[in-house]
C-alpha cells in the first residue's frame, strides 16, 4: 500500500478505521507545540514528573540552508494524492491532541 493509499482504493475505509481505532488509544503529542504536549504528559501520565519535551533537539538538520532544495511546484500535491491516508490519519491525530489536551487543562 506504499504510496498507493487513496481514497479510491478498496481497503482505504477499512485500513483507516483500523488505524484510527489504535491511534485511538494513544497519547498524542506534536514537537511543534511542546508546551500543550507537556499539559497532556503531566496529566495521562503523572508518574512520569515533570515532562518538558521543549528542551528535546530533536531532528536537527546538519544542511544548511543553501542546501536544502524546494519542491517542485505541484510536488506538494501529488504527494498528498499518493499519501491521503497520512494526511487523514495526521489530521486524526491532531483532533485527538486537541481533545487530550482539553481533558488536561
Amino acid at each position: 500500500y506504499i504510496n498507493t493509499m487513496t481514497t479510491y482504493h478498496p481497503s482505504f475505509s477499512y485500513e483507516f478505521n483500523k488505524t484510527a481505532k489504535h491511534l485511538s488509544k494513544c497519547i498524542i503529542i506534536m514537537n511543534e507545540r511542546c508546551e500543550d504536549s507537556n499539559k497532556i504528559l503531566s496529566h495521562f501520565i503523572p508518574w512520569l514528573g515533570k515532562v518538558d519535551i521543549c528542551s528535546e533537539k530533536i531532528n536537527s538538520s546538519t544542511l544548511k540552508a543553501k542546501d536544502k532544495t524546494s519542491l517542485a511546484a505541484n510536488a506538494s500535491q501529488v504527494i498528498l494524492e499518493n499519501n491521503q491516508i497520512d494526511e487523514l490519519l495526521y489530521q486524526f491525530g491532531q483532533s485527538l491532541f486537541e481533545q487530550q489536551l482539553k481533558a488536561a487543562t
